[in-house]
């Protein structure tokens, strides 16, 4: 059995890029198929695992809001297996290599063997000249669909598919049985037990001279750009850290800035502001902030973080935010200017940070001498299973 306080599965993913947001107000930064194919698979592990199996599975949406590496590397050293859903896009994911990276690392120290606790998905099929196998992918040569398609759009396939004889939603079925299958016996029959998480990898403290986007606070007097925490909803997290890893797991190389510093730099490179509504509760420190937001270049997205959980001062926090709204202009959307809450908050980020850097790419001047690079992480070379790195 599972040793305790072990999960049989953590998955790890490629985020999408983020995209405007939905009439509805809500951001589609995220592939459905993913957690559909999460759903699915907890489904039957858990049907398959031993009775009064509570800890089942993991990926970014069970963790809290605002995951950042820390929490995740709690989360690999908790899981029995890694089923990482490979693509083109994962292959080439700085935060996806970290993570197969860390767990690698923590096969090596158990002694443990990564064909059985690596559980590897071809979740989008690779362009011709890359072979699957080095990635330790099996494409089980009875279910054709699977190889020629990758389980990611099976399983769009098979939601879709109602036809007496399901032929893409029976290829999607089996393929999950066997992946559950697989998990359940490693995690039963040589569970490797929760460990503690790995150092975090080297080069993950970027200074925002070398970063392509800042995360800039701006905060009232009280708090550091660093340990700002101003939702009651999400305990001791900063929100700085939040924005961080939303930016990170889009392989976007960020970094957290102090507004003094940003000033500088951001005439070269696109930003999100983060603006305490609190300093707008202060005459002198109100007209420095409308001063701000004025001069600021296009592609520094502002948000103005105005915690909508705090009941004692309810009614005055909602007056600061309408009257920092009023400083961003009539084109200023509520819906991606305001944060109420941490779920809101990296609900929005994806939408700002895409935003900043298709601005800066669209806006900055022709002119400009050596225009910067602005790209994601530069991508890295994901170990074949086994390999060290």
């Amino acid at each position: 059995m599972t040793l305790p306080g072990s999960f049989y599965f953590f998955m790890s993913y490629a985020e999408v890029p983020p995209v405007p947001m939905l009439p509805a107000g809500e951001p589609a930064t995220r592939d459905p198929l993913v957690d559909t194919f999460f759903a699915d698979l907890m489904g039957v592990v858990q049907r398959l695992a031993r009775a009064g199996a509570r800890h089942v599975g993991l990926y970014d949406r069970t963790l809290s809001s605002g995951t950042g590496w820390r929490d995740t590397l709690r989360a690999l050293g908790q899981a029995e297996v890694l089923v990482p859903l490979y693509s083109p896009r994962y292959v080439a994911s700085a935060w996806a290599t970290e993570e197969h990276y860390s767990f690698q690392k923590r096969l090596e120290a158990a002694h443990a063997d990564p064909a059985r606790h690596i559980q590897p998905v071809l979740w989008m099929p690779f362009p011709d000249g890359v072979d699957p196998a080095q990635y330790g992918l099996s494409l089980e040569e009875d279910v054709p669909q699977y190889k020629t398609l990758g389980l990611g759009a099976l399983c769009d396939a098979g939601r879709l598919d109602r036809t007496p004889d399901p032929e893409y939603r029976q290829a999607y079925e089996k393929i999950v049985e066997r992946i559950a299958r697989r998990i359940v016996d490693a995690a039963e029959q040589s569970p490797i037990g929760p460990s503690a998480p790995p150092p975090e990898p080297p080069g993950s403290g970027i200074a925002p001279s070398a970063a392509d986007l800042l995360i800039v606070v701006h905060t009232a007097p009280g708090s550091t750009a660093r340990t700002w925490t101003p939702y009651a909803d999400a305990g001791r997290t900063p929100v700085a850290g939040q924005a961080l890893a939303v930016a990170q797991r889009l392989d976007v190389v960020a970094a957290i800035s102090t507004l003094r510093e940003a000033v500088r730099l951001w005439r070269h490179r696109p930003a999100v502001l983060l603006v305490d509504v609190w300093l707008l509760d202060d005459d002198e420190r109100a007209a420095g902030l409308a001063e701000i937001l004025h001069g600021l270049p296009r592609w520094v997205t502002p948000l103005l973080i105005a915690d909508a959980g705090d009941r004692v001062h309810a009614t005055r926090v909602a007056e600061l935010r309408d009257r920092a709204l009023a400083m961003l202009g009539g084109a200023a959307d509520p819906a991606t200017s305001v944060a109420g809450s941490a779920d809101d908050f990296v609900k929005i980020m994806p939408v700002l940070v895409s935003q900043a850097r298709s601005r800066y790419l669209h806006e900055l001047p022709r002119t400009f001498p050596s225009r910067p690079r602005l790209g994601v992480a530069e991508p890295r070379h994901m170990p074949a299973q086994g390999e060290d790195r």
